[in-house]
Parts: structure tokens; C-alpha cells; sequence
């Protein structure tokens, strides 16, 4: 049995360059749109390490409770990478 979300029988899925459309047109995400997303997506992640530590929240993984230094590793590194996607946009 095969389900799909949001697709009527008058109007089937295509692939087109590889993107999922309807009636054979594609929604294509051009660079400019896509770095500005995955940018912010990434200052976001920072700016909840950085509230992590701030407000001393613990995080607890299958019993396992994550130290807070893996917290200033994920501001690190989320921050540099949305730092250098917002530097990119051209």
C-alpha cells in the first residue's frame, strides 16, 4: 500500500532536476536562498548552546548527560559556520 501526502489523483508527482514537483514544475531553491537558510539554521543552534550555558540547562541523551563543554564546542562551531554563511552571500 502506498500513501502520499498532499497529492490528488488529477495532479501526480514528477521528478524534475532531480526536485519533487507537481504538474512538472519545480520549486527550485537558488545558492543565494540556500546559504541565508542554512546560515540562520546554524545561529540558531548557537544562540541554544549559548542559552544552554547561560541558564545552566542540563541535557540528558539515553541516560547519558551531556557535559557543558560540548556546549561551548557546538557554539563554536555553529557560530562559525553561520558567521561564514552570512560572510558568503553574494
Amino acid at each position: 500500500m502506498t500513501y502520499r501526502v498532499g497529492v490528488t489523483r488529477d495532479e501526480p508527482l514528477a521528478t524534475v532536476g532531480g526536485c519533487w514537483a507537481r504538474g512538472g514544475r519545480a520549486g527550485r531553491l537558488n545558492g543565494k536562498t540556500y546559504i541565508m537558510v542554512t546560515a540562520t539554521l546554524f545561529l540558531v543552534v548557537a544562540i541554544i548552546h549559548l542559552l544552554r550555558i547561560i541558564f545552566g540547562w542540563s541535557v540528558e541523551i539515553g541516560g547519558l548527560s551531556i557535559p557543558f563543554w560540548a556546549s561551548w564546542l557546538g557554539v563554536l562551531v555553529a557560530g562559525a559556520l553561520a558567521y561564514l554563511g552570512f560572510t558568503q552571500r553574494r
